[in-house]
């Protein structure tokens, strides 16, 4: 059976990395006490109430957010108006396709119009007692 010998320098080298690799260990285990120690604190409390109260654009957002509202209203109102033409004329002329887009264009109109008339009241509910008005 042949031995052999392992040069000085690589003998040198693996112990270095052995030792580099334990050393890591306990750096990361320092850096996490450190990190997960309690810290004083210098600064004063900072106390944050986000608010739309005195925002300079309020109106203009107000203004801008009526506007969508109305207008999406108008366009629920012309699907209702178009589905039921359309639901009509299918079944006077017997055509099914037709019918069935009257049909989806009028579920769809009192659908959007349901959701538009009461975004105000879900985005009360979800900001919080006060911040909204419904």
């Amino acid at each position: 059976m042949i031995r052999t010998v392992m040069p000085p320098a690589r003998a040198a080298i693996r112990a270095a990395a052995r030792w580099a690799r334990g050393a890591g260990v306990v750096l990361t285990v320092a850096a996490v006490r450190a990190l997960l120690a309690p810290q004083v604190a210098w600064a004063d409390p900072i106390e944050v109430n986000p608010s739309w109260e005195s925002a300079p654009w309020q109106g203009t957002v107000e203004r801008l957010l009526n506007v969508t509202a109305q207008t999406a209203f108008a366009c629920c109102a012309f699907s209702l108006l178009a589905g039921g033409a359309a639901m009509g004329l299918g079944k006077i002329v017997g055509s099914y396709q037709a019918g069935h887009r009257g049909l989806q264009l009028m579920v769809g109109g009192g659908g959007g119009a349901l959701v538009v008339a009461s975004t105000a009241s879900i985005l009360s509910w979800l900001i919080g007692p006060g911040e909204a008005t419904a």
